[in-house]
């Protein structure tokens, strides 16, 4: 019992993100920016929000995006577009023989390959490219005050679903808990011919944060038919699980002495 409530009992932060100067895309909550020249897409769905950056030239001649010169700005901090480390996958297998006792060989094969992170890409006319190299949010949002949140329910899936309940927070942009500004580099031409780019800036907020003990993925607190790009969540483990663990081990260890004890007196009598 113990081990089922330590596992069963996650919290959730699901949050909606909100912009100064893109809207909303109706038919998944996406934000647009659009010009004669290309058009800029972002989402942020999933856990821990990744930022998926989606950019469509829809000019007669080639865009090039500088990622390297691009960056995601969250509470006056700086991060790039591009990973600081590669990253490698691989395959591996191998044999062990023994030729006698004190004798053995062994074989192995490794086959992987480096993905290294590009700092300019092309994007040719009437085409598009997506990048989700980064995500806004590691942790919970703390230090929110009680008193910003009322109680919400969550929409049933269908007839037989019971609606959850979770507590909600509205937030404008001086108090969100969450201020982050996108920039991104596009050049004409390549950097290098063409050193001025053109410098797309889109800011966003958290608007909602809703706290909740049901997974949202099986409990939304919005209508299915409402897109979600615009929405993230995170989860954590309740303290609760953890105190319930530990209660159930003591009770173990108490019961496990009291039963000694009991066959201690009965062998002295």
């Amino acid at each position: 019992m113990a081990v089922f409530a330590a596992a069963s009992c996650q919290r959730y932060q699901i949050c909606t993100v909100s912009s100064y100067d893109s809207p909303r895309k109706a038919n998944d909550s996406s934000f647009v920016f659009e010009n004669d020249s290309l058009k800029i897409t972002y989402s942020f769905a999933g856990n821990h929000a990744p930022v998926a950056v989606t950019v469509f030239n829809k000019a007669d001649y080639p865009l090039y995006i500088d990622w390297q010169r691009s960056a995601l700005v969250t509470n006056d901090s700086a991060m790039s577009y591009v990973p600081d480390a590669a990253r490698f996958g691989a395959s591996y297998y191998g044999n062990s023989y023994n030729l006698n006792r004190d004798l053995s060989v062994n074989y192995a094969n490794m086959n992987g390959s480096m993905e290294l992170p590009k700092n300019t890409e092309f994007i040719p006319p009437h085409a598009f490219i997506k990048r989700t190299t980064l995500e806004l949010a590691q942790e919970f949002f703390t230090n929110i005050p009680d008193s910003l949140f009322h109680t919400v329910y969550s929409y049933p899936v269908d007839e037989e679903d019971t609606k959850h309940r979770g507590k909600k927070a509205v937030f404008d942009s001086l108090n969100s808990p969450l201020v982050f500004t996108s920039y991104l580099a596009v050049y004409n031409n390549l950097p290098a011919v063409n050193p001025n780019a053109g410098l797309y800036k889109q800011r966003f907020y958290i608007s909602e944060l809703i706290k909740t003990t049901n997974n949202p993925a099986q409990t939304p607190f919005r209508r299915l038919n409402e897109g979600t790009s615009d929405q993230f969540y995170t989860k954590a483990r309740t303290g609760y699980g953890k105190t319930v663990a530990v209660i159930g081990l003591v009770g173990v260890a108490a019961g496990a002495a009291a039963l000694s004890a009991t066959a201690s007196n009965n062998h002295g009598q």
